[in-house]
């Protein structure tokens, strides 16, 4: 656990320190409140635990608050809610995150990807990676 531990947190500070992406479940979403969606500009995010579970968030005001509510859904998801980890955001864009898990079923590699539509964040998500698509998402766009 020590070891997913580092590399989760190694991964997540490159990824934040140059990339804006967000994430949501491919299972779909409830739409954002009417208020949340009034302008141009809207923010996704995502967070993962070890053991595989996210949470996911699409069309806040905020980078913050999008982070918030996907960070906040994991921890309601995840056996072991202190695993979870806000590991990317997107500004009014698709994401997607493919996830590598060891043989107890854990999480030990993940990668993001992002574009204009759901097919380009999910192959940029598996280029020279592979992996199994965890999660995806899409903003609304104006």
């Amino acid at each position: 656990m020590t070891t997913f531990r580092t590399t989760f947190a190694l991964t997540v500070a490159a990824v934040l320190a140059g990339v804006s992406l967000t994430f949501a479940s491919s299972a779909g979403a409830a739409p954002a409140e009417e208020s949340q969606r009034t302008g141009g500009v809207y923010f996704g995010a995502i967070a993962l635990a070890s053991d595989g579970a996210f949470g996911y968030s699409f069309d806040f005001r905020t980078k913050q608050a999008a982070l918030n509510a996907a960070h906040q859904r994991c921890r309601q998801r995840s056996d072991y809610p202190g695993t979870c980890t806000k590991v990317g955001w997107v500004r009014n864009a698709c994401g997607a995150v493919s996830v590598k898990y060891d043989r107890q079923g854990f999480v030990t590699r993940y990668k993001f990807g992002w574009g204009a539509t759901k097919p380009i964040a999910i192959a940029q998500a598996r280029r020279n990676f592979g992996g199994k698509i965890r999660a995806w998402v899409c903003t609304t766009r104006p």
